[in-house]
């Protein structure tokens, strides 16, 4: 009587779960990585959402047609009390937002855009 698995035997299932892995782990690292942008867009709406009501409450302050000004997330948003420290987090490094809002004037309305890269003087 037969006792246990052939070293064959046991091989093939080895090869079998590698396969498996190269074929599903490139899937699960791209739901991950769409899933980190998906809520990096969502915190960036958030952020707008902040900077717009900050507009509404500091409309003299709104830039003339062919000017912008600069919102910092930290200084202006978050200590003026229009967004936690919570919803400013980056959900793909965990580090707070490092951009700023920039608002233009553009076409009758007032144009909120997150600039990752723009510092505010």
């Amino acid at each position: 009587m037969k006792k246990g698995f052939t070293l064959v035997e046991l091989l093939v299932v080895i090869i079998i779960l590698g396969l498996l892995g190269l074929v599903v782990y490139p899937s699960i690292i791209r739901i991950i990585n769409d899933s980190r942008k998906s809520a990096y867009d969502a915190q960036v709406k958030i952020v707008i959402k902040a900077a717009k009501q900050w507009g509404v409450e500091h409309s003299s302050e709104l830039p003339d047609s062919g000017s912008t000004k600069c919102l910092r997330i930290k200084e202006d948003l978050v200590n003026g009390g229009y967004i936690s420290n919570d919803e400013v987090k980056n959900p793909q490094d965990n580090k707070t937002l490092s951009g700023a809002i920039e608002i233009s004037y553009s076409s009758n309305q007032y144009v909120y855009e997150y600039k990752e890269e723009l510092r505010c003087q």
